[in-house]
């Protein structure tokens, strides 16, 4: 076998082993539970409403991700079996279109080897790989499939162009129906183009060659999107302040820059979780001050270091820029339209910013013992954060699972009976951080009375959408139990459930 079959086979299985621990791991989290409960009782008696409805009567349209929720539902019902091997294939194919991409944009092979295996392992492309039912990572797999056939076609002639042009098209239009902020592939196709023409490299195919049938291969998948949208979305999605919008930038811009991934050090040292950390001012200046500190010892060293500096100016910087631009775009949709930063956000990011450090450590870091320690220093703190947070995942899934079955179909004693649950003496506070910080009934119900997790759960564990249950707080269980027919259950941090 090849070394490039090795190394590829070497990133594949990384990501494997981190990722295939959560394969028979229950639901977790009030997502899954609402798009599975509308897979099983809204859209399988009905399925044309995946493309005749929105998103939960809002202003997102997303037929491709509703339609690949329900066939993994009909795949196997009562389980997230199908959903998570889903998301485990959609990452394995990422994996291997990052390299593609990597190498298509002037990386080494062992450049673009480190950076599928970074991304694989990344910290901030694991909830939307681990939560079962977002359907993130399987529209951006699209996406770069997307990217990667247009940049080939770019250096392709006659049917190979085509061929590429017509995958890239067909791939994109795809990625759109599942997920809208795959629309930044679009972005990059021109900066990509445009790049070239600064660089007086034209299409291998001839400009005016290239460029007709590319403006119409994309004109397709933009029309039939918008075209769609017009059709099935009747509200407008209002604009974000400015103000919110320079703090998500910041949010966004210190998750990919921190080397270490805060939610580990939570983990090691009981640190406060990242949204904590906003919130505490002494703690901002002080990672802030150590920021600052590193970067200056850098700096010092970059201009004591005549080879260095030879290094970093040999940095190829038209390939790097063009990948800061692929994070920009791919967070624009989030940063104007949505009032809050999410990991879920970030999983195209984390792809572009893989590449950008394999490339700038792999040119930079003298080669032989130096690189290999800061490549594997890397590689371990990702490995370790994305372990972590795959057995964050696995409890909360498991806590949901035995809180579902600890429930007996007799609890409810009559058609109009409410089963009430309330958090057990002893529960710690919730500590909310996306996929990982649920405990208890938050593993399923966090308490939106918008999202009536609990109940939806219920429902679906007895096929039953005549069941009432609802979570409420442990000082109103004692009044709510004192109706007659009602019951009421104490759930620990851990889901044992138990009578009051």
């Amino acid at each position: 076998m090849s070394r490039l079959r090795w190394g590829l086979a070497t990133a594949l299985l990384l990501t494997f082993i981190v990722y295939a621990r959560l394969v028979s791991s229950y639901f977790c989290g009030f997502d899954d539970f609402t798009n599975e409960y509308r897979a099983a009782f809204e859209d399988s008696p009905n399925p044309s409403r995946v493309f005749t409805t929105t998103h939960f009567g809002g202003t997102k349209y997303r037929p491709f991700n509703r339609g690949a929720v329900l066939l993994c539902y009909w795949l196997t019902p009562d389980s997230a079996l199908a959903h998570r091997l889903r998301n485990l294939l959609a990452h394995l194919v990422s994996v291997i279109l990052v390299f593609a991409v990597a190498r298509r944009l002037g990386a080494t092979q062992t450049e673009s080897l480190f950076a599928a295996t970074l991304f694989g392992l990344h910290p901030l492309a694991h909830q939307s790989t681990a939560a079962a039912i977002f359907g993130v990572n399987f529209a951006y797999a699209f996406t770069l499939a997307a990217l990667w056939m247009f940049l080939e076609a770019y250096e392709s002639r006659g049917a190979r162009m085509f061929s590429f042009l017509a995958g890239s098209s067909l791939t994109a239009c795809i990625a759109l129906l599942t997920y809208e902020p795959a629309i930044a592939v679009f972005g990059l196709y021109g900066v990509y183009c445009f790049w070239r023409w600064m660089r007086g490299e034209a299409p291998v195919a001839g400009l005016y060659q290239f460029g007709a049938p590319f403006l119409v291969s994309q004109i397709v998948p933009l029309a039939i999107f918008i075209g769609t949208r017009f059709m099935f979305v009747a509200e407008r999605t209002p604009i974000v302040p400015l103000g919110i919008i320079i703090k998500n930038i910041a949010i966004f811009a210190s998750a990919l820059i921190l080397p270490v991934d805060l939610l580990l050090l939570n983990s090691l040292f009981g640190t406060p979780l990242p949204n904590q950390a906003l919130s505490d001012q002494e703690l901002v200046l002080t990672i802030a001050a150590v920021g600052l500190l590193i970067a200056g010892a850098l700096g010092i060293w970059i201009l004591r270091s005549a080879e260095t500096r030879r290094r970093i100016g040999g940095l190829p910087w038209w390939a790097l820029l063009f990948l800061l631009c692929g994070i920009g775009f791919a967070l624009v949709p989030f940063l104007v339209f949505t009032d809050h930063a999410s990991e879920t956000y970030a999983y195209l990011p984390a792809a572009f910013w893989s590449i950008i450090l394999a490339i700038i450590v792999g040119r930079v870091a003298p080669p032989g013992p130096a690189y290999r320690v800061v490549a594997g220093a890397l590689l371990v703190l990702a490995a370790a954060a994305a372990w972590m947070r795959t057995d964050r995942v696995r409890h909360c899934a498991a806590v949901a699972e035995h809180i579902v079955t600890s429930v007996p179909r007799e609890a409810w004693k009559s058609p109009s009976s409410t089963v009430f649950f309330a958090d057990a003496p002893g529960t710690p506070p919730l500590e909310k951080f996306g996929l990982y910080g649920y405990r208890g009934i938050a593993t399923i119900d966090p308490g939106d009375p918008a999202f009536p997790a609990l109940e939806q759960a219920l429902r679906l564990r007895f096929h039953n959408t005549e069941l009432k249950a609802a979570p409420v707080s442990p000082a109103r269980l004692g009044s709510l139990c004192a109706t007659p027919g009602d019951a009421c259950y104490l759930v620990d941090e851990n889901g044992a459930v138990t009578q009051p």
